[in-house]
């Protein structure tokens, strides 16, 4: 560990999501807070630089509860970050997307839906455009909830827009754009025979088109929380239920990139632990971040792995 800093007000605060800036080595955060004087939760951006030392901070809401999910920076330098809108404290959330120049200050603000429930969890750069995912129960046809890709460009126009998954439930809530002109989007799925839910992985190309869908479990419930590009194939993790013998276990898988399943493994004690995010290594492994309750409370968890699946610590 080189520095270790702690963020927020009184009240509850957390960070969602964090993206490396290569040109600082430092990162961009993006969360939620309850410490802010704006509703009763707001969006929350934060940019460090390598030491840790705070660049800029960003809260921004309304009356409701609104929470920032995903964050990115685009190659011309914006920062780009998505979630959900309540403004009114309706609770009928909107899908959310904030464009910020390099100082932190809002340059553009959309949202989407919002008739029923709609929600964006992941941003990933594509070209001059950027790539969301999430979750809508505006759309109709769907049944109880579809996953939502959408291809926007900066000023926020809707490029194309695809639902994934019916007539149950789905969500996608992690994106990986390796180039190529494919993007895999990973998630959660209802709509199987396999069992409650199972992990969701798709692949779209850059125009819109889905290629394919597939889904990963067993009888119980397994969902995907991230998912990361490596030089030959792809890694998720999440977290499956009983699949593997005890209760909520870390669950890492690898695939190809057509989908084909490679490895997988399941990781914990027993409590419930999960699997909540995943980077890529210099020497082709991977790390994964989550939390373990099998230690008598409840505990930050890394786990570090090689190519093959092999644990190298935890």
């Amino acid at each position: 560990i080189t520095w270790d800093l702690n963020h927020g007000g009184k009240s509850s605060d957390h960070w969602r999501s964090v993206e490396h800036v290569v040109a600082t080595n430092g990162v961009l955060l993006a969360g939620t807070t309850r410490s802010g004087t704006m509703g009763e939760s707001d969006g929350w951006l934060m940019e460090l630089d390598g030491k840790g030392k705070q660049l800029w901070q960003l809260i921004i809401g309304g009356a409701g509860f609104d929470s920032l999910e995903g964050v990115t920076r685009s190659k011309q330098g914006m920062v780009i970050a998505v979630g959900g809108r309540d403004t009114l404290s309706t609770y009928k959330t909107q899908a959310w997307v904030l464009w910020l120049n390099k100082q932190g200050k809002v340059v553009e603000e959309k949202t989407y839906g919002g008739e029923s429930n709609d929600f964006l969890y992941d941003v990933s750069a594509v070209g001059e455009d950027v790539v969301v995912s999430g979750l809508t129960f505006t759309a109709g046809k769907q049944g109880d909830g579809a996953g939502m890709l959408m291809r926007l460009n900066n000023g926020g126009k809707v490029l194309w827009k695809k639902l994934v998954g019916g007539p149950k439930y789905e969500t996608l809530v992690g994106l990986q754009y390796p180039g190529g002109g494919v993007l895999y989007a990973i998630g959660a799925t209802n709509d199987t025979l396999l069992g409650n839910y199972n992990g969701l992985l798709v692949a779209v190309q850059s125009n819109g088109t889905v290629e394919w869908e597939k889904n990963f479990g067993s009888a119980t419930e397994e969902r995907f929380r991230a998912i990361t590009a490596m030089s030959n194939g792809l890694v998720a993790v999440g977290y499956a239920d009983g699949s593997f013998g005890k209760g909520k276990e870390g669950w890492i898988v690898r695939f190809d990139h057509s989908g084909k399943l490679l490895w997988q493994i399941s990781n914990g004690g027993n409590g419930a632990d999960y699997l909540n995010g995943v980077a890529r290594t210099m020497d082709s492994g991977v790390v994964a971040v989550g939390m373990t309750s099998s230690n008598k409370g409840s505990d930050g968890w890394v786990i570090r792995l090689d190519d093959a699946g092999n644990t190298q610590c935890k």
